[in-house]
């Protein structure tokens, strides 16, 4: 399940005109059992609202990892092309290189260009699928 967390109100509650420059993308693993572990949680990631961006924490109840959180910028969350990217694969270490593959166009300090698939040509049925269908 994925929750996405982006503060908008100053810290006594008024309508801030300059919004958190954070994004809390939330992948929990499993739902909380009970309200206080839902509290817990819940803390964890208040702690979180001022981490720098393009990090990623684990979230913990007891001993047991519920789940990760990855800090992406507000402005390189509204440049994607889906709100739900950060979402993708419910594995921090995975959404935060394609963030930077997205974004940079690098990987591991190796400019690796990125284009849509519809510009290297035209997609259309597996020619070994239609010789096996007749």
């Amino acid at each position: 399940m994925g929750i996405f967390a982006h503060r908008h109100t100053s810290s006594i509650g008024r309508y801030n005109e300059f919004p958190s420059p954070i994004t809390l993308c939330v992948n929990l693993w499993h739902n909380p059992t009970d309200p206080l572990k839902a509290l817990l949680l819940a803390e964890q990631l208040r702690e979180l609202s001022d981490a720098q961006p393009d990090t990623i924490y684990d979230l913990w109840l007891g001993n047991e990892k519920a789940g990760e959180t990855v800090i992406v910028r507000w402005s390189d969350l509204r440049a994607l092309p889906h709100w739900l990217f950060p979402f993708a694969f419910a594995q921090g270490e995975l959404v935060k290189t394609l963030l930077q593959l997205y974004r940079d166009g690098v990987f591991n300090e190796t400019y690796l260009p990125l284009c849509p698939l519809q510009q290297l040509g035209e997609l259309g049925p597996d020619v070994r699928d239609i010789y096996d269908g007749l």
